[in-house]
């Protein structure tokens, strides 16, 4: 395990232990309120920069559902879309006088990654509730961009065309801590073995007036497979 890996597992001892050193003991022998129920749902957020909130685990939602009061399973959904058009004048100048042009360069990604967690609690009615979960997850990006230049006696064509794929096993451990029946906070350590698959083509054409066409084609297929450690977040359940 990397040094950061390390790192992050003290940070979760640490707090574990205040809390632990924090939690009201007029509760000790039949532990705080909680939602840990049969039948419970969650909407779990990630705290993150000065105490804003985000979907935790997914930028667009992650959504518990309790099974029994110590299972529960966690679908998280990480949805990214961005489109950009834009039209830019250029000039050219040159010994034989100026020539105007124009350049178009527009893009697209989507990229989308499901994570389906199995969570089981060590203990429902302590104070800090310690769980693990493990699970898989699968996910794909799509990146395209396009770029035309015109002069008056030629243009060019640019293209990137990106496709990757991902999946594989995540695993994770933390603790939870109700600060009132429906609403706890979380923190949680998280690692994941990931295979990923990419292909990038790239193309250059440029279309002459004088001379032939000229082309140029390249195509890269990369395939890895890595253990990447997610630190530790912070995060606060909604139940209902």
């Amino acid at each position: 395990m990397s040094i950061l890996g390390w790192k992050s597992l003290r940070l979760l001892l640490l707090i574990v232990t205040g809390l632990a050193i924090c939690a009201p003991v007029a509760l000790a022998d039949e532990g705080r309120p909680n939602s840990l129920t049969d039948s419970s749902w969650a909407l779990q957020f990630e705290i993150g920069k000065n105490f804003t909130l985000k979907s935790f685990g997914g930028s667009t939602i992650s959504l518990k559902k309790h099974t029994a009061a110590n299972a529960a399973w966690r679908l998280s959904l990480d949805l990214d879309f961005k489109w950009k058009d834009e039209e830019r004048i250029s000039w050219d100048v040159n010994d034989e006088g100026t020539s105007s042009g124009w350049q178009d360069p527009n893009s697209t990604k989507i990229a989308l990654t499901v994570t389906l967690t199995k969570i089981k609690y060590v203990n429902t009615t302590s104070d800090i509730n310690l769980f693990f979960g493990f699970g898989p997850f699968v996910g794909f990006s799509i990146y395209d961009y396009g770029k035309s230049l015109v002069s008056a006696d030629w243009t060019r064509e640019q293209r990137i065309d990106k496709d990757s794929f991902h999946a594989g096993l995540s695993g994770r451990i933390g603790t939870e801590w109700f600060a009132t029946r429906t609403i706890s906070l979380m923190a949680e350590y998280c690692s994941r073995l990931q295979y990923t698959g990419e292909r990038t083509k790239d193309v250059d054409i440029i279309n002459n007036l004088d001379t032939p066409d000229m082309s140029w084609n390249e195509q890269t297929v990369q395939n890895t497979i890595a253990f990447i450690d997610s630190g530790v977040r912070f995060g606060l359940s909604a139940y209902f």
